[in-house]
């Protein structure tokens, strides 16, 4: 059974005390550039003593390019694709009615990271531990631990 749950995607910014304050209380969030940021603040909030990440990879930029025609181009393979069959595409900015540029995709790119390092903040303010158990990953916000399979807890 699948069951929606809302949350106030109200971006705060601010005194560090005001945020985490409005964060605990539900009246705002850090900017949720991708669903990793909203998802480690909603188990945030729900007060998970510990929080292991896998597959964070953000490893974005490792996918983009820019054509002898100087357009940006990216790919996005997900972990279900073949990489070999995910074509470079030009990247589009349907705001501003333009193919994007290399500034306005770094800046993406950092709003996704800042999400991390303002989510680190607030989890030590509640003693909670994030703990970064991807094979590979890019986000430095967490402390990095790598886990025991069954495959090599005998090695």
């Amino acid at each position: 059974l699948v069951t929606p749950v809302f949350f106030n995607y109200v971006v705060v910014r601010g005194f560090r005390w005001l945020r985490h304050w409005l964060f605990r209380t539900g009246s705002g969030m850090p900017q949720a550039q991708n669903v990793l940021v909203a998802t480690l603040f909603l188990m945030l909030n729900r007060r998970f003593k510990t929080i292991y990440l896998f597959g964070a990879d953000h490893s974005w930029h490792e996918e983009i390019r820019i054509s002898d025609a100087n357009e940006l181009l990216m790919r996005q393979p997900h972990f279900y694709d073949n990489p070999q069959d995910v074509a470079f595409i030009p990247v589009y900015d349907v705001v501003k009615n333009e193919y994007s540029r290399m500034s306005a995709q770094f800046l993406l790119l950092h709003k996704a990271f800042l999400g991390c390092e303002v989510l680190r903040d607030y989890a030590q303010t509640l003693g909670v531990r994030v703990l970064n158990a991807s094979s590979k990953s890019y986000i430095d916000a967490f402390a990095r631990v790598k886990l025991l399979t069954s495959t090599n807890q005998h090695a």
